[in-house]
């Protein structure tokens, strides 16, 4: 690593670890410092209430992972558990999907525990 400063009008990014990735990046003036969003920040944790998360994705599951700024979990949740009850309601007429429908408690609680670690 060279410690020679960027030229004036640049902005770049280096690694410092290739193990652990961390950025050190240099910017022109401290304005443009703040509208730049951090390196490998694509999914932030909000300061939403964990219990209130985990009682609304208890109810549906993944909306309170949206709720608390999760959306590719939140969504994953939502869409997989309405595939799954798709699948159960075909399945129900050959008898199978009689089976499935016990499986529906054990989904909604563990998408509200998820959702409330996940706002926490």
């Amino acid at each position: 690593m060279s410690s020679k400063k960027p030229p004036a009008d640049s902005q770049y990014c280096t690694t410092t670890m290739p193990e652990k990735p961390k950025y050190r990046c240099y910017f022109d003036s401290p304005a443009m410092a703040q509208d730049t969003p951090t390196v490998g920040a694509a999914e932030q944790k909000s300061s939403f209430n964990p219990v209130l998360a985990g009682l609304t994705s208890l109810v549906i599951p993944g909306v309170g992972h949206l709720m608390a700024g999760r959306q590719s979990r939140g969504l994953g949740w939502f869409i997989g558990t309405v595939v799954f009850y798709a699948i159960s309601f075909l399945l129900t007429f050959a008898f199978v999907g009689l089976l499935l429908w016990l499986l529906v408690p054990f989904i909604h609680l563990t998408a509200g525990v998820d959702a409330f670690l996940q706002a926490r």
